[in-house]
C-alpha cells in the first residue's frame, strides 16, 4: 500500500511540473518511478 501511494504522488508531482514546464524535474521524478518499480519483488 505504501509504494502505491508513492508512487501516486510521484505521478501527481510530475504531473504539476509538467504545467510550470520543467522538464528535468519531470525526469528526476520518473527515474524515481523507475527505482521504485526495480526494489519492488
Amino acid at each position: 500500500m505504501t509504494v502505491k501511494i508513492g508512487l501516486t504522488l510521484l505521478f501527481i508531482i510530475a504531473g504539476l511540473l509538467a504545467r510550470k514546464g520543467e522538464a528535468l524535474s519531470i525526469a528526476l521524478a520518473l527515474v524515481g518511478i523507475g527505482l521504485a518499480f526495480e526494489v519492488l519483488p
